[in-house]
């Protein structure tokens, strides 16, 4: 994500967007307008662990990027052999500052149930050896309590920003919330 020293909401850039946008323009020119902007850190989310490696040559690159690992719920099924110790083993770059993307996403069904759960189970048994917050999105008020019991910061993605029910529930949560943002909003 974005963050601007003005202390601005957080902006999100997933992990297969940032090395996209990067690629096609000069990198320093990207991050030189991110500045220019106010923008301090930005924050590449990596969706699949099998692709760490991009996401971590940005956050090398540049001092004003860091990065997370993690696999995002569509990518469960295409990475059950992922196992906690090659995330441990990855989170000792001082450029990983976080576990996730990963989470539960029940409604699209990209990947069963069960590689959700074991891909949720995977990463979050890794933290505690690697004192990294885990960041993970809720996108159905009735998964909170499954969600807040391993979750750091609770993530609302941009096509739930306006779920009154999930806001009202993470709201009255003791998590801190972040909010991806999409490219129309203005919070």
């Amino acid at each position: 994500f974005l963050r601007s020293k003005a202390g601005r909401v957080p902006t999100p850039i997933p992990s297969n967007m940032l090395p996209k946008l990067l690629s096609r323009v000069p990198h320093i020119g990207v991050v030189s307008r991110a500045k220019n902007a106010g923008v301090g850190h930005m924050l590449t989310i990596c969706t699949r662990v099998r692709k760490f490696d991009e996401v971590l040559a940005v956050a090398e690159r540049f001092p004003e990027v860091t990065c997370s690992i993690g696999t995002q719920p569509h990518y469960a099924t295409e990475e059950r052999d992922i196992i906690s110790e090659e995330i441990v083993e990855r989170t000792r770059n001082p450029r990983v500052v976080a576990i996730g993307e990963v989470g539960l996403d029940y409604f699209y069904q990209k990947s069963s149930r069960e590689d959700q759960e074991a891909g949720f189970r995977t990463p979050i048994a890794a933290p505690p050896e690697t004192g990294l917050p885990v960041v993970t999105e809720l996108m159905d008020p009735r998964d909170m309590e499954v969600i807040s019991k391993y979750a750091d910061i609770i993530q609302i993605g941009a096509r739930n920003m306006q779920n009154f029910r999930l806001l009202l529930e993470v709201g009255t949560g003791k998590k801190p919330v972040l909010l991806k943002r999409g490219l129309s909003s203005t919070i």
